[in-house]
This record gives structure tokens, C-alpha cells and sequence, in this order.
């Protein structure tokens, strides 16, 4: 005859529960062991990925083990997001000081789950469970993982915790971590920040911490994304403009309005849809496009008092000319030119040579295109000297 926990045994002839733990002992022995949907013992996205992990076949007990990426597919994966791991290399820095007498890990995830990259703590909880834990290259999607911050960052493009025996898998119960997820110029979540804990708890709000240096990438991010006339920036209070925690919108010399973060969105209550005019999101109080750099008040329609600044974006100088080529005779230049050849063959030939026939390789220590040095390589009749590793397929 079998029994249920100790915990959950305990608990289930009287009405209230003493202790977290004991309250999400009783909802896992009722959802995993009965069958019961535990509504109000944890939160309703936790079971909701409960859900979705029991019915693709998953079970509690049985991790598979960590998803990991190899080298290759990793740097393709930070190829794909390098816009948003330039966005957040000095938010992270920033993360990363804040946090460095912390015992929390900290993850950058680009839009499917993988870990971009890691700083602060990340070691596995326990002996037992050695591969639990955080580093580049790691899936955290729910098919991977289970239940667990970055699913459901991912899944509800909202920020949250998942909280030790949360997690769908048992090897993680030992575990609390939060997410925040990335938006792009379109709206579509393209990333998450991640704080993960080995101790008891992470001993501060980790959603409002993740939550900050999210909306701080997003807004870097949405400045590299697009090209805007003028940004615009509020809130409802003028000692909030300028960090991560102001909303922005970037507009056009037209004002109509190209993006706008999440906090705008909050801000105005837009639901998406077509992307409005300044006036018809901000009311006809707002003005032109920009506001010449001065804080002002403004009243939103919907009766919210903001501070509004606004302001040109600043031109990218453009470069300056390269300065001509001294002309030189026609014998000389000619000889010159010849010498300039000479070496670039040299150069092919001494990269290929210290990378053992590597054409992709070679090409990109040189930074040029693999068509180039087999161009190079039919010239001078060395194809065939090529090693059978190399790749042969020129592009």
C-alpha cells in the first residue's frame, strides 16, 4: 500500500498549510501522483507548463540531462542574435557588479532558450545533481528543461520566477530562478535575462532586478534596430527619464511613431496593431516629434500625468574621404602593383599552409571570402594539394 510524502500527509486533513514548501509538496503529490489540477497552491503558468510537459510524454522523475549546444552550433547561435549580445554587454557588466557578492548565476538567452552567455556563480547545486546549473550553450526551452523561468519568459513574453520544486523535473528542486524577456522593434521576444540560485533563496526580488536590465537591453536594442528622426521618452516622474525604467518611442519626422518599448506600452495602454501617430498615442498635447530637449508635463488620454522629453537624434558624422593614392609612373605603378600581388599570394599561401589546408578557416583569419583563396588556388594549380578535411565549397 502506498502512501503520499510525509508533507503532503500531514496536510491533507486540515484546511490551511504552514509553509510554502508544504502547500507545493501537496500540489505536486495532487497533480503528479492524482491527476488533480492543484489551482491556488501554485501559480497558474507553473501548472499550465505542468501541462504542457505531461501531455508531450515528459516525466518528472526522469531528466534527460542538460541540452547542450556543441562550439559550432553555439557561435552560429550568437551570430544569429549579435544585435541584442551587443545590446546587452554593458547591461550585463552592470549585472554582473551588482550581483558580485551574490551567489545568483546570471544568462543571457536568445529567443528559443539558449544560453548566449554567463556571468556570477554557476555552479551545480549538489554532488547529486552535477549537471544541473547555468552555462553558455545550455537549452532552456520547456521541451528541454521543463517548467522553468526562461519557458515561461518565452512562452508569456512577461518576466517571472519559477521557485524550487516548480520546476517540472525533481532534479531541480533545489532551484529558484527568475526571468525577463528581450522585445525587438517588432515586438517579438528575441531574448531573456536570467538570474539562477543554488542558495535558499536569492535573499532580493530577482523579477525586479531581471525586469530592469531587460528593459535596459530592450531599449539598446531598439536604438541599434532602427533608424528614427527623434526619440521620445516619459514617465511619471521626470527623475525616471534616462534610465532603463523610462518609456521611449522612436518617430519619425512625420511623428508617426516606428517603436516603443514595453514600458510605453504599459504606459499608454497599447494593445498593438498599426503603430499610431505621437498625437494619437500620446494626445494632441504631445506635439512634434521632438520636444527640443526640455522635461515637460503632459496628460495622456487616458487622464496619466507624464514627463515628456524629446529629441533629435543625433547624425553620425560621415567619414572622412579617404586621401588619394599618390600617383605613381607607369613603370612604377606597374611594379608596384606586381609586388602588391606577389604578397597577397604570399599571404594565402602562408595562412593556408599554418591552417593545414583549411580553406574556411584561412578564409576567415584573412577576412575574405573561401570563392577568393580557391580562386587563388586554381591560379596557381594547388587545388588538389588541398587535404580531404577541407571544405570545398566556395562561396
Amino acid at each position: 500500500m502506498s502512501f503520499p510524502p510525509p508533507c503532503a500527509q500531514g496536510l491533507t486533513a486540515g484546511p490551511f498549510f504552514s509553509t510554502p514548501e508544504q502547500r507545493l509538496a501537496l500540489a505536486r503529490e495532487r497533480f503528479f501522483g492524482a491527476g488533480e489540477r492543484p489551482t491556488g497552491l501554485v501559480p497558474e503558468p507553473v501548472l499550465a507548463s505542468w501541462g504542457r510537459c505531461r501531455g508531450a510524454g515528459l516525466d518528472p522523475a526522469r531528466w534527460p540531462g542538460m541540452s547542450q549546444l556543441s562550439a559550432l552550433r553555439l557561435d552560429s547561435a550568437r551570430r544569429q542574435a549579435r544585435a541584442l549580445c551587443q545590446a546587452a554587454q554593458g547591461p550585463l557588466r552592470e549585472l554582473a557588479t551588482a550581483l558580485q557578492a551574490s551567489p545568483a548565476a546570471i544568462g543571457l538567452t536568445d529567443g528559443h532558450g539558449v544560453v548566449l552567455d554567463t556571468a556570477g556563480s554557476a555552479q551545480p547545486l549538489s554532488p547529486q545533481s552535477a549537471e544541473v546549473g547555468l552555462r553558455a550553450g545550455a537549452e532552456w526551452s520547456e521541451s528541454a528543461l521543463g517548467t522553468n523561468a526562461v519557458a515561461l519568459a518565452l512562452a508569456q513574453g512577461s518576466a517571472g520566477q519559477v521557485r524550487r520544486g516548480e520546476h517540472f523535473y525533481e532534479a531541480w528542486g533545489a532551484c529558484h530562478d527568475a526571468a525577463a524577456p528581450v522585445l525587438d522593434v517588432g515586438g517579438q521576444v528575441v531574448g531573456t535575462v536570467l538570474l539562477m540560485t543554488q542558495a535558499p533563496a536569492f535573499g532580493f526580488d530577482p523579477v525586479a532586478v531581471v525586469s530592469q536590465y531587460a528593459s535596459a537591453i530592450e531599449n539598446q536594442l531598439l536604438r541599434q534596430q532602427a533608424d528614427v528622426d527623434a526619440l521620445l521618452e516619459f514617465q511619471t516622474s521626470p527623475d525616471l527619464l534616462g534610465t532603463p525604467l523610462a518609456a521611449l518611442l522612436g518617430v519619425d519626422a512625420r511623428g508617426q511613431i516606428l517603436w516603443l518599448n514595453g514600458v510605453a506600452r504599459r504606459l499608454t495602454g497599447w494593445e498593438g496593431g498599426p503603430l499610431p501617430t505621437v498625437q494619437g498615442l500620446l494626445g494632441e498635447a504631445a506635439g512634434g516629434p521632438a520636444a527640443g530637449g526640455a522635461v515637460r508635463p503632459l496628460c495622456l488620454p487616458s487622464g496619466l500625468t507624464v514627463w515628456l522629453r524629446g529629441s533629435p537624434r543625433a547624425a553620425v558624422p560621415e567619414a572622412a574621404p579617404a586621401p588619394p593614392e599618390p600617383e605613381l609612373p607607369g613603370d612604377e605603378a606597374t611594379q608596384a602593383s606586381l609586388r602588391l600581388a606577389d604578397a597577397s599570394r604570399a599571404l594565402i599561401d602562408q595562412t593556408l599552409s599554418a591552417c593545414g589546408g583549411n580553406v574556411s578557416l584561412a578564409a576567415k583569419r584573412l577576412g575574405i571570402s573561401r570563392g577568393r583563396i580557391y580562386r587563388h588556388l586554381q591560379a596557381q594549380d594547388k587545388t588538389a594539394t588541398v587535404p580531404a578535411t577541407a571544405e570545398r565549397n566556395p562561396s
